[in-house]
């Protein structure tokens, strides 16, 4: 069984409006809320084999910050340029692609097709996707290139609000 934990990037700043969307850092609140979430993902005990994000500047600050958090080593976090504005049926070929021997991996991308990707592979709408959420999904496949649609289930769904009121 794969685990798939699809994050969407932490808050953005809107401070430069001539700045390129992919050149946009994370906020005060961004950089804040996604050491917390590393924190508490660390907690329980998530750990994945390797974190896979866009390389935009927010999506890469929110992976910088999460690994340490969760203890992960920056030799493990990769950056796949097809993730920045892909399509549901790119970020699944992306996943296909994956090295076999991962068996737990983050993705990191952007809204709205983190969430649109969640609901393909579960099959069930996950609601709303705010910054620095966490979806975690079990995937009913031994290996990345088998995932197709509805073969995962939402194990679980985190968000900094959440954390923070569970805190």
């Amino acid at each position: 069984m794969k685990r798939l934990y699809l994050v969407r990037h932490a808050k953005s700043s809107w401070d430069h409006p001539g700045l390129d969307d992919f050149d946009r850092p994370l906020n005060e609140r961004g950089m804040r809320d996604a050491l917390d979430m590393g924190k508490y993902l660390a907690k329980l005990g998530v750990l994945p084999d390797a974190i896979v994000t866009s390389p935009a500047v927010r999506a890469r600050q929110t992976s910088e910050a999460l690994a340490p958090a969760m203890r992960i080593s920056v030799d493990n976090l990769r950056e796949d340029g097809r993730i920045y504005a892909a399509s549901v049926p790119v970020m699944l070929e992306v996943i296909r692609e994956w090295d076999e021997t991962w068996n737990s991996v983050m993705m990191i991308g952007h809204n709205p097709d983190i969430a649109e990707l969640a609901m393909m592979l579960t099959g069930e709408p996950v609601g709303r996707v705010p910054t620095c959420a966490v979806m975690e999904i079990e995937m009913d496949a031994t290996c990345w290139a088998d995932i197709l649609a509805e073969c995962g289930m939402l194990a679980s769904k985190s968000t900094p609000k959440v954390i923070q009121d569970s805190a």
